[in-house]
């Protein structure tokens, strides 16, 4: 996945020149067993199609991942670029609120809409999933790390313009050396 590999490594720099305490990699080897499930069933329904749809993952399949799982919608307009929370699992709610169907920038302090922004457009140029290390600095999770699996679903014809993703959180204690 040489665009995944690419995308991830401009995403750590940009990281490393704003501050910010996140880490991306293209491997997808993950710390959380629930995460190697789901990308099991990304590489599954992926085999032959390789960039399966929205429509491949139904309730059903994504039970076992429901409450950490955020479905992202990318929107284009003359101001820019927005990103609305289509889907947004109770593990996200216990700490965000409800937001389902809100805009990234309506809920977060906009100091951290960028770097939300940039992780989301470095899935939809790797083309691939990508596998996240969040060290929050949002003060609502700030004590919280998080390992995500993130993958741009199908759209027909068109370039992707969704995100599947799936993130279990982590206390502040746990293996922050692996972020860098």
């Amino acid at each position: 996945m040489p665009n995944a590999q690419q995308a991830a490594t401009a995403l750590n720099a940009l990281a490393e020149s704003r501050g910010w305490q996140m880490r991306c990699d293209a491997e997808l080897n993950f710390t959380t067993p629930k995460l190697d499930a789901l990308r099991d069933i990304w590489r599954e329904k992926a085999a032959g199609n390789p960039l399966p749809s929205r429509a491949d993952f139904d309730a059903r399949t994504l039970k076992p991942f429901l409450g950490n799982l955020a479905i992202v919608e990318r929107l284009e307009a003359q101001e820019g670029v927005r990103y609305r929370l289509r889907y947004f699992g109770t593990e996200f709610v216990h700490f965000f609120g409800e937001q389902s169907n809100r805009f990234v920038d309506e809920f977060l302090p906009r100091a951290n809409v960028e770097r939300w922004a940039a992780g989301y457009e470095a899935v939809f140029a790797a083309g691939a999933p990508l596998r996240f290390l969040s060290y929050f600095q949002v003060p609502q999770v700030s004590f919280l790390n998080g390992e995500s699996f993130s993958v741009p679903l199908g759209n027909g014809d068109r370039p992707p313009n969704t995100l599947l993703t799936a993130m279990y959180f982590l206390r502040k204690n746990h293996n922050r050396a692996e972020a860098g």
